[in-house]
């Protein structure tokens, strides 16, 4: 399967290296260009936010950060990144899933992300796009071997067939 990772700090690179490791192709979205250039020079596809104009893959999974000030969370750069995703998708003619990774309060992703990727994109959740939040699990220290042997993985999806598709990205990881 052709994957997106946008957000290349710990969850976004655990989860794009370890979905290569299953014969994925993973294409890195980053900001930080030393980032993307220390990806590249790995051998893995990465690119600047601002050079990814186009979708080119089935899924796009959003790793980027929600940080918390003064005891709220922060939505700032999710809502950018997924507001640019809407903007690129308008003009996708294929299903595609998009999975939010990031931390998000609860109904965050059916509350703001849902209503900002139809009315940009112009497309039905369910019918041209799915919809998954896919909470993260990883401790920062442990993220890799957190990823390749997950306690347990949760999907929350807006309809079966994007379920069925990130469960599917998901089997090679949960097998013991």
């Amino acid at each position: 399967m052709k994957i997106a990772v946008i957000g290349a700090g710990f969850v976004g690179e655990a989860t794009g290296r370890g979905f290569a490791k299953h014969k994925n192709e993973v294409t890195f979205v980053d900001i930080d260009p030393e980032k993307v250039a220390a990806l590249r020079t790995e051998g893995f596809r990465a690119e600047l936010a601002d050079d990814y104009t186009a979708i080119t893959t089935d899924v796009t999974m959003f790793c980027v950060p929600t940080p918390t000030v003064a005891k709220q969370i922060q939505l700032k750069i999710i809502r950018d990144a997924v507001v640019d995703f809407a903007k690129r998708l308008k003009d996708h003619d294929k299903y595609h899933v998009a999975v939010i990774r990031s931390t998000v309060p609860p109904q965050t992703t059916r509350d703001k992300v849902l209503p900002l990727i139809e009315g940009i994109s112009g497309k039905k959740a369910g019918k041209d796009f799915g919809l998954v939040m896919q909470p993260e699990y990883l401790r920062e220290a442990s993220a890799k071997s957190d990823f390749a042997r997950p306690w347990f993985v949760l999907i929350g999806q807006y309809d079966k067939k994007s379920g069925d598709q990130i469960e599917k990205l998901y089997k090679p990881s949960t097998r013991r």
